[in-house]
This record gives C-alpha cells, structure tokens and sequence, in this order.
C-alpha cells in the first residue's frame, strides 16, 4: 500500500531561512502554498531516497525561488 500525503493552503512565515526541509520522502503533494517572503532555501529537498514531491505556489511566481533541491536527490523526483 502506498501512502500520500497531501499539503494544502498553507502558508510559512519564518525568521530563518529554512522553514522546511524533507528528507528522503516520497510520495508528496503541496499545494498552496503560501510564503511571507521570497527566499532560496526557504523548502529544502535531500535524501537519495526522495521521489514523487510536487510543490506548488499558491501567488504566481516560481517555486524555483523557494526550493532548494539537493545533489543526492534523484532527477526528476520534485516537480515544481
């Protein structure tokens, strides 16, 4: 059985620059999304592991901004 977990209409306010990191996950949505400011690093994504991420803006602009995707993690495995 495989589990999904789904993120929705969230918003991250945060003093430092990394409000969210996952690592070696799969199997995950976030949509919605929500920030309180425009900074690299703000989602981290590591882990060899890691497959199956989507993360999508709820303002228009590019998540590229936001995510910082680390060199172990597959291609193709977070989709923006």
């Amino acid at each position: 059985m495989t589990l999904f977990v789904k993120i929705q209409n969230v918003e991250l306010i945060t003093k430092n620059s990394t409000a969210v990191e996952f690592y070696n996950t799969r199997n995950l949505e976030v949509t919605g999304l929500k920030t309180s400011k425009e900074s690299s690093g703000l989602i981290t994504v590591n882990g060899n592991k890691s497959s199956d991420i989507i993360i999508n803006n709820a303002l228009s602009g590019d998540m590229q901004n936001f995510v910082e995707v680390g060199k172990e993690v597959p291609e193709g495995a977070v989709k923006l």
